[in-house]
């Protein structure tokens, strides 16, 4: 809801991965490396697919939530990934733009 993207975030990331650099310091988070970009991407990518298979299961905002809550620790539903995150992923995924 905020304007992210699930879809978009790795294709950004592979971009970035394409610069000139040895260090990269991001806005969240620890400095890095190229390799520890690369290691994100991969956890993001594994997110998508994660949460897509659950949306296209039919599964509900909950029960995507809960899933999604105990494979990534996540805390309870006062939990920004749940207030703002979680809406606007579903809506972007279950449009079927993951890829």
């Amino acid at each position: 809801d905020g304007g992210g993207s699930i879809v978009e975030l790795p294709k950004t990331l592979e971009a970035i991965s394409k610069l000139d650099f040895d260090t990269l310091v991001p806005g969240h988070g620890p400095v890095t490396d190229k390799a520890g970009l690369a290691a994100y991407r991969l956890r993001i990518e594994g997110f998508r697919d994660r949460a897509a298979s659950l949306i296209h299961a039919g599964k509900s905002k909950d029960e995507v939530w809960k899933v999604l809550a105990d494979e990534y620790s996540w805390a309870n539903t006062n939990n920004l990934n749940y207030q703002w995150t979680l809406p606007g992923l579903m809506e972007e995924l279950k449009q079927g733009r993951a890829e």
